[in-house]
């Protein structure tokens, strides 16, 4: 078989051959070839991570400290703290 070049690859998936190379991009194709999935953004990975956070650090008394320093509402505050 031939090299595969870059031309060969759809243009919305050049890009991620661009980041992570050909070699890579192939055998990333080999293994989820044909799968759909969703690649979440790094913000909702870091979710839960945050959440932990914000909980370890809550004191009773500084919901609105914690929500100035995490970017978030006392309400949405409130809610992870009851949540998790």
């Amino acid at each position: 078989m031939e090299e595969v070049r870059i031309d060969d690859i759809r243009e919305d998936l050049v890009e991620l051959v661009d980041f992570m190379g050909m070699d890579m991009f192939i055998e990333f194709c080999e293994k989820f070839g044909g799968c759909h999935f969703y690649i979440p953004n790094k913000k909702s990975i870091a979710r839960n991570s945050r959440n932990r956070e914000i909980k370890k650090k809550y004191n009773g008394t500084n919901a609105k400290e914690l929500s100035r320093e995490f970017g978030i509402s006392e309400n949405h505050l409130r809610y992870i703290i009851k949540s998790y």
